[in-house]
C-alpha cells in the first residue's frame, strides 16, 4: 500500500509545488519579516516534540531536561538533524520518522511524503537517490512519446487528415508543456546541486564529434603509452561533447567521421563554474601536492598535464580556456568520481558560438547512442535540429 501511495505522488498528474523557488529571489531593496528556512522549521518542530516528551512519564525521565530548558531542546534537535543533514538544506535530510508524513501533508510537500514513506521501508533510506531521478526519467520518457505522436499528427494533417490532426497534434502539445513544467518543478526539489543539474541536463541531447564513424559504444582511450608519432596525447579521463549542436566544435571534430546525438544519463554532474568549497578544497590539495618543487615536472609529462587541468578548472588558467581543460587525466577524473561525480559541465569558452562543455567521467554507462550523422549531412542536420517545423 504505501509504494502504490508512493508510485501515485510521485507519477501521478498532481502538481508538485516549487518549495524551493523563494530561495531564488534576490530582493535587496527591501526588509521583509523573517521567515524560517525549511530546515530551521524542521530544528523547531524536533525541538517542541522533544519538549513535549517531558511530560510523558517515559523510562529514566527522558525529556525532563527539554521540558524545562528550551534550549536545550533546541540545541539537541539541531544536532540529531545534523547528523542526517550537515547542510540544513531540507529535502531528504528533514523527514524523520514519527512525525516526517503529517508534517509533509500539512505543509503540501508532495516530495517530502513520498520521502516520508521510505521510514516505513525496511532500508528504504538504502535507495534514497533512486526516488527523485526517477520521477525525471519518467517525464522524459513520456514527454518524448508525446512528441513522437505530435510529430505524427503533423504528418497526417500534411497527408490528408487536415484539421482533424492538427486539433490533436494541438492538444498533445498542451500535454508536452504541463509535462514539462512538472517535470522542472520535480527537478527543482532536488536538493543536491550535483544530482540536480545531473536531472537537468538529463531533459535534452548532448553532442560528440568524432573523426571515427559508426560507434556503438563510447569508451575512453586506453595503451596511452603507445601514442603513434604525431599523434596527440587523449582524454584519458573522460568524454567531451557540447551542449548546443552549432557549437562549431561539433562539427570540427567530426570531419573524416560523424557526429553523434546522445541522450546523457548522469547521476551527478559537477558544475565547475560553481564548484562548491569542498570540491574546490580538494582539488586545491591536489594541485599544491602534484606541483611541490620535489616532483620534478620537468620530467614528467603527466604530472604536468595534471596539473595544467587542476589550475585551469581552480583558476581560470591562461588565455581563453575559462575553467575547461583541453584534455582530462584519469587520475584527476579517479579524484573526481571518488566525490561521486560522473560527468562535469564546463562554462563556455571566450571563443566565438561555443557554448558550454560537457565531460562524462564514464561515458560506456552514463552516454546512450541517439543518432549517428555523417559528417557530410551535420550542416543540414543542424538546420533541422534548431529551426524543427
Amino acid at each position: 500500500m504505501e509504494m502504490d501511495r508512493i508510485s501515485e505522488l510521485l507519477f501521478s498528474d498532481e502538481e508538485m509545488p516549487d518549495v524551493y523557488s523563494s530561495l531564488m529571489e534576490n530582493d535587496v531593496g527591501t526588509i521583509k519579516p523573517y521567515t524560517p528556512t525549511n530546515a530551521e522549521k524542521r530544528v523547531e518542530g524536533l525541538a517542541s516534540l522533544l519538549q513535549k516528551m517531558g511530560g510523558l512519564n517515559l523510562p529514566f525521565d527522558f525529556g525532563s531536561s527539554f521540558e524545562e530548558n528550551p534550549r536545550n531542546a533546541y540545541q539537541t534537535a539541531q544536532n540529531i538533524l545534523q547528523t542526517i543533514d550537515p547542510y540544513q538544506q531540507g529535502g531528504v535530510g528533514e523527514y524523520l520518522p514519527g512525525f516526517s508524513m503529517d508534517l509533509a501533508r500539512e505543509r503540501n510537500d508532495i516530495l517530502g511524503e513520498v520521502l516520508s514513506y521510505l521510514d516505513f521501508i525496511p532500508g528504504g533510506g538504502a535507495g534514497l537517490k533512486m526516488a527523485v531521478i526517477p520521477a525525471v526519467a519518467k517525464y522524459n520518457d513520456k514527454i518524448r512519446k508525446l512528441k513522437f505522436n505530435y510529430n505524427r499528427e503533423m504528418k497526417n494533417a500534411d497527408g490528408g487528415d487536415g484539421q482533424d490532426a492538427i486539433n490533436a497534434a494541438n492538444k498533445i502539445q498542451k500535454q508536452i508543456r504541463e509535462n514539462i513544467d512538472k517535470r522542472n518543478k520535480v527537478i527543482n526539489n532536488i536538493t543536491d546541486p550535483g544530482e540536480r543539474k545531473a536531472a537537468e541536463l538529463s531533459t535534452g541531447n548532448i553532442f560528440h564529434g568524432s573523426s571515427t564513424s559508426n560507434i556503438k559504444n563510447f569508451k575512453l582511450p586506453e595503451h596511452l603509452d603507445y601514442l603513434k608519432t604525431g599523434q596527440r596525447y587523449p582524454s584519458s579521463g573522460g568524454l567531451y561533447s557540447v551542449i548546443n549542436p552549432a557549437d562549431p566544435r561539433f562539427k570540427s571534430f567530426s570531419k573524416k567521421g560523424s557526429g553523434y546525438v546522445l541522450n546523457p544519463n548522469f547521476n551527478r554532474t559537477l558544475d565547475v563554474a560553481n564548484m562548491p568549497s569542498d570540491v574546490i578544497k580538494d582539488l586545491d590539495d591536489m594541485y599544491y601536492y602534484i606541483g611541490r618543487p620535489s616532483r620534478n615536472l620537468n620530467k614528467n609529462t603527466n604530472l604536468k598535464r595534471q596539473l595544467y587541468q587542476l589550475d585551469t578548472m581552480l583558476y581560470g588558467g591562461a588565455g581563453s580556456v575559462n575553467k575547461t581543460p583541453a584534455q582530462f587525466s584519469q587520475e584527476v577524473a579517479k579524484k573526481l568520481k571518488n566525490m561521486d561525480y560522473d560527468s562535469l559541465v564546463f562554462p563556455p569558452r571566450n571563443f566565438k558560438g561555443e557554448g558550454e562543455t560537457i565531460l562524462s567521467l564514464d561515458p560506456s554507462n552514463t552516454l546512450n547512442l541517439a543518432e549517428e550523422i555523417p559528417f557530410d549531412e551535420i550542416d543540414d542536420f543542424i538546420r533541422a535540429y534548431l529551426n524543427p517545423k
